[in-house]
């Protein structure tokens, strides 16, 4: 299962956080959008400590890629996998900025 529109849908979220401030801040529905902006971005939460991090949403649950279980990966998945992740992590880092900023 590949994680396709994350960068989308974050990004969408965003969009509607920012609009929803604007109207009411203290709203559920904006709070509630916040909460999932910062779910959908963790481990790069500040306020999560280590051994509480499951597995991030950007992984592939049924078959994650481990530091044990590389071997069983091609150097194209191992590529491939990199790339999305890093563009997804600079997708998500940008979006708490923004998030902090507001």
């Amino acid at each position: 299962m590949k994680k396709v529109g994350y960068k989308h849908a974050i990004e969408h979220l965003f969009n509607e956080y920012e609009r929803l401030v604007k109207v009411n801040p203290e709203d559920e529905k904006t709070k509630s959008i916040k909460e999932g902006i910062e779910y959908l971005c963790f481990p790069f939460r500040e306020d999560l400590t280590s051994d509480q991090i499951p597995i991030s949403p950007l992984q592939d649950e049924e078959n994650p890629m481990t530091i044990v279980n590389l071997d069983s990966f091609s150097a194209e998945e191992i590529e491939e996998h990199s790339r999305r992740y890093i563009e997804n992590n600079i997708a998500a880092n940008n979006i708490l900025i923004k998030l902090c900023k507001i």
